[in-house]
């Protein structure tokens, strides 16, 4: 990809951004709201997504509050998506913890947006810290990651299009994750399907 057409992409997302503004001044748009800032996102993993083949992307690791960042995007996706109930639980979450913000909330955004569109009626978003890891996970209560999508994300096939996209965001994702590194250890993103009386996909990022 060239500066030309990294150019055209940035000016599209600015453009974007300017109509969302607008509608929100306006008021009784969030449905609209909602497709451009999705369309706005994946431009921008498209950029980011050049950056990291290029291996431009890099990280700035600073203490950090995951609730703060927790009760930042559920109130902001309620705003976006108030047909869906958003959980939030931090009841095991630490005080801080040491990660790029920007980049884990740009992650997180990329799951969120997924889960809502994928939910029927329920989202859960939590943060908690598993022995010397940190770990988001947003679930949602819908039909699930499909076999072949896991098979892809297992094999990093991560470029292909799926039924919840291209691809490109858990891609993005697992880029973010490792490059978090602790002692020797990376972060990883791992994606399932809740199970027993539970339904629907579960994405987790975890970070060292």
């Amino acid at each position: 990809m060239n500066e030309l057409e990294l150019a055209v992409i940035h000016d599209a997302k600015n453009s974007l951004g300017e109509v969302v503004f607008r509608l929100e001044a306006r008021g009784g748009c969030a449905a609209e709201i909602v497709s451009l800032i999705h369309a706005s996102n994946s431009l921008t993993n498209l950029l980011i997504w050049h950056r990291q083949q290029d291996g431009a992307m890099r990280i700035s690791i600073d203490s950090t509050s995951p609730t703060d960042l927790l009760h930042e995007l559920v109130t902001e996706f309620r705003q976006f998506f108030p047909n869906i109930t958003i959980e939030s639980n931090i009841s095991q979450a630490p005080m801080f913890w040491f990660y790029d913000e920007a980049y884990i909330r740009l992650a997180l955004v990329n799951a969120l947006h997924n889960a809502c569109h994928h939910a029927k009626m329920m989202v859960q978003l939590s943060v908690r810290q598993v022995d010397s890891k940190l770990v988001f996970t947003v679930q949602d209560d819908g039909a699930g990651y499909d076999d072949v999508m896991l098979e892809r994300f297992s094999q990093k096939q991560l470029g292909e299009v799926s039924r919840r996209g291209t691809g490109i965001g858990l891609a993005l994702a697992s880029s973010i994750a490792n490059m978090h590194i602790n002692k020797g250890v990376k972060g990883q993103v791992m994606l399932s399907n809740a199970g027993g009386n539970a339904h629907g996909a579960v994405f987790e990022l975890a970070l060292p």
